[in-house]
Order: C-alpha cells, then sequence, then structure tokens
C-alpha cells in the first residue's frame, strides 16, 4: 500500500500491522483503535490524523507529515521520527523516550509534561513549542531551535545544548545542572529561580537575559558568558553576587590595555 491514497479514509480499529504505508496519503484518515505496530510510515502523509493513545513504539515515521495531528497519550518509545514535520502535533503525554527526533520539525508542538529521556532532538525545530514540565536530562539539543520555546520547570540536567538558540526562550524554574551551553545563545531569555550550577559556559550569550528572581548556580566558568544587558538578581537573592562579580570581570578585563 506504499504511496496508496487514503486519505479521509474510515480506518478505525484496522489491522495495518507490520503493513508497507510509506509515502501513503492519510491525511484526516480514522485511525482510532488502529492496530499499526511495526508498519512502514516513511514519508507517509499523516497530517491532521488522531491517534491518541496508539502504540507506534519503534514506528518508522522519518520524513512523515504529521502536521497538526493528535498524538496525545500514544507509545512511540524508540521511534524514528528523524526529518518528520510535527508542526502543531499535540504530544502531550505521549512517551517518546528514546524517539529519534534529528532535524524534526516540532514548531509550536505541544510536548508538555513529555517524557524524552534518550531522545535525540538534535537540529530540530522546537521554536514556540511547549515543553514545560518535560524531562530532557541528558537529551541531545544541540544546534536546536528553542525560539520562544517554553520550558518552564523542565528538567534539563546534563543536556547538550550546545549551539543551541534559545533565544526569549521561558526557562523559569528549570533545571540545567551540568548542561552543556557551549556556544548556545540565550539573549532574552528567562531563567528566574532557573538551576545553573556546573554548567558549560564557552561562548554562552546570555545579552538581555533575565535572572531578577534568582538563580542557583557556581561561579566557576561565568567569565566565559556574555552577561551585557542582563538583568540580574537585587542583591540578597541566589546569584546576585556572583553575576555581578563576573560582570565585574568582564568589565575590568575590557578596560585593561593591550600586552
Amino acid at each position: 500500500m506504499s504511496d496508496a491514497d487514503l486519505s479521509d479514509a474510515d480506518l478505525k480499529c484496522a489491522n495495518l500491522e507490520c503493513a508497507g504505508l510509506s509515502g501513503a496519503d492519510l491525511s484526516d484518515a480514522r485511525l482510532s483503535g488502529a492496530k499499526l505496530f511495526g508498519a512502514g510510515l516513511s514519508g507517509a502523509n499523516l497530517s491532521r490524523v488522531i491517534l491518541h493513545g496508539e502504540n507506534l513504539v519503534g514506528a518508522k515515521l522519518f520524513g512523515a507529515n504529521l502536521g497538526g495531528a493528535d498524538l496525545s497519550g500514544t507509545k512511540l518509545s524508540g521511534a524514528d521520527l528523524s526529518g518528520a514535520n510535527l508542526f502543531g502535533a499535540d504530544l502531550s503525554g505521549a512517551d517518546l523516550s528514546g524517539a529519534n527526533f534529528h532535524r524534526a520539525n516540532l514548531r509550536g508542538a505541544n510536548l508538555k509534561g513529555n517524557n524524552l529521556s534518550g531522545a535525540n532532538l538534535s537540529g530540530a525545530n522546537l521554536s514556540d513549542a511547549d515543553l514545560s514540565h518535560a524531562n530532557l536530562e541528558g537529551v541531545d539539543l544541540s544546534i536546536t531551535n528553542l525560539i520562544g520555546a517554553n520550558l518552564r520547570v523542565a528538567n534539563l540536567k546534563y543536556a547538550v545544548l550546545a549551539g543551541a538558540n534559545l533565544f526569549d526562550a521561558i526557562l523559569l524554574n528549570a533545571n540545567l545542572e551540568g548542561a552543556d551551553l557551549t556556544y548556545a545563545a540565550l539573549e532574552g531569555a528567562t531563567l528566574s529561580c532557573a538551576t545553573l550550577a556546573k554548567v558549560t559556559l564557552y561562548g554562552t550569550n546570555f545579552q538581555r537575559a533575565d535572572f531578577s528572581g534568582g538563580v542557583f548556580l557556581t561561579d566557576q566558568g561565568w567569565n566565559a558568558a556574555d552577561l551585557r544587558g542582563a538583568i540580574l538578581p537585587k542583591p540578597g537573592l541566589p546569584g546576585a553576587d556572583e553575576l555581578r562579580t563576573a560582570i565585574f570581570s568582564q568589565l575590568k578585563n575590557d578596560a585593561s590595555p593591550l600586552d
């Protein structure tokens, strides 16, 4: 059934296990209750389909179009969604552990509270996505587009964010302990009450970042970060002294004559 036109088809409760559906047009198809375990769906058009709670463990969905799809509660652990289009998709409550989202388009997707442990999100577009309360511990987010993403209370402990773009991202109360922020751009990001202990900060851009509510950090490495225009915590709040010391040190070095 590769490249078949099944758009708007009624496939409720259909047995499509291990079916070859690569390149098929399943847009707007009714798939509730369908058995899709092991189905080949690479390059398939699944835009706007409802797959709430379905079992897609290990599914081959690379290059598939899932724009606007309802994947809430779906089992997608170990699935290959590399290069897939998930623009505006609802993935809330889905099991995405170990899934491959390399270079996938997840712009505006709902990933609130998801378990993404072991997932690969490198190079993905997550701009304006909702990742609040998500578990991203140790996840590869290198060179990822997270512009305007909602990462409130997200667990980013030991995540790899090297080269990631977090311009205007919301990281209130997020845990970034041990994260790699090498050359990451956090310009204008909101970081109040975030944990930034033991992070790698070489070449990190915090210009205009908002630390006003305090931030939990260690003082190592902050001299290597760009803090120009950052909104600092008031004296007495966590991180206030460390950030002011880092900025003072940078200003002092900038004013030093060349050797």
